[in-house]
């Protein structure tokens, strides 16, 4: 249980690193607000797209489809409940930033803490749980995601549903039917282009705050109050409810882990491609990134030992 803390402190240690690299980029002019739109339409259009390509089941059997869609099934409740409990949050709050927060309180930064906790609390075994909860996550992202974004209030439209992220996904699925990959160049280009989601996101973050108040991260009571939804009560929510399920232990607490992480990073880049409230969105993630330091082990110590007490 300690080493699972000090990995989370560790990696977010080193996303605040990365955030801070933008944020001087960001004050020398060399990540200006144009080129903050760029790299966000790059990052959301392409690279967070093969994320999820790299991400979904290389094998199809029997007991992977079992799998699949308990915990895809899952995953997609526990998104559609916060949504709906989102949808009643902040309603005297200006359009663009009540958008931004609703968005804040949804989505979570599961790629890079949720990911690599469950990797070192359970091994390779629990990888499928991670990548089915992924999969539905990043369909979620792609449909609710960017109609919540791009309106909140009109109909999601065939190029909204048919966009880069459900298009990988879909691939992804019919490669798991067939029980193919893409050939190796290709494969190894969209492995290669994945793995600049994480540090290129952060830098896009860090380099929205450079004209705003780092200060007003401590001091704004909406942001703690985002942040407790997000990190507190969500995942307390899920916690308590999936006790009843009797799921297997490593999927159990893969949701858990999975829905306590901090506000994800496409708060800020999606609020900027949209151009809603970027600069909230980037203090939504950093302030409950640097909390989690003390919810997310808290979280997961606690769901080990309710399962264990109780099964």
């Amino acid at each position: 249980m300690l080493s699972n803390a000090l990995l989370i402190v560790t990696n977010v240690i080193t996303l605040l690193l990365i955030m801070v690299v933008g944020l001087l980029l960001g004050k020398r002019g060399s990540l200006s607000e144009p080129t903050q739109n760029q790299l966000a339409k790059l990052l959301n259009t392409i690279i967070t797209p093969c994320l999820i390509l790299t991400n979904m089941p290389e094998k199809s059997n029997e007991e992977t489809w079992k799998i699949f869609a308990k915990t895809f099934v899952i995953m997609m409740v526990i998104l559609a409940a916060s949504a709906v409990l989102a949808q009643v949050l902040f309603r005297r709050q200006p359009r663009d930033l009540k958008i931004t927060l609703r968005y804040s309180i949804i989505y979570g930064n599961i790629g890079y803490l949720g990911v690599p906790l469950v990797q070192a609390t359970f091994g390779g075994e629990a990888m499928v749980y991670v990548a089915v909860g992924g999969a539905a996550f990043n369909l979620m992202v792609w449909t609710h995601g960017i109609w919540l974004m791009g309106s909140g209030e009109e109909k999601l439209s065939s190029k909204a549903i048919l966009n880069p992220g459900t298009l990988c996904f879909l691939l992804g699925v019919l490669l798991m039917v067939l029980g193919q990959r893409l050939p190796e160049p290709a494969d190894k280009a969209v492995s290669l282009l994945a793995g600049m989601n994480t540090p290129l996101a952060m830098l896009i973050v860090g380099a929205q705050m450079a004209s705003a108040d780092i200060r007003s991260i401590f001091y704004d009571k909406t942001l703690y109050f985002t942040s407790f939804v997000r990190l507190i009560f969500v995942p307390v929510c899920v916690l308590v409810a999936l006790l009843p399920l009797h799921l297997e232990r490593m999927l159990y607490l893969t949701m858990v882990i999975l829905s306590a992480c901090p506000v994800a990073t496409l708060s800020s880049t999606f609020s900027q491609l949209y151009h809603r409230d970027a600069k909230t969105g980037a203090r939504a993630v950093i302030q409950s990134t640097i909390l989690s330091l003390l919810t997310l082990p808290a979280l997961t110590v606690l769901a080990q030992i309710l399962y264990e007490f109780i099964w």
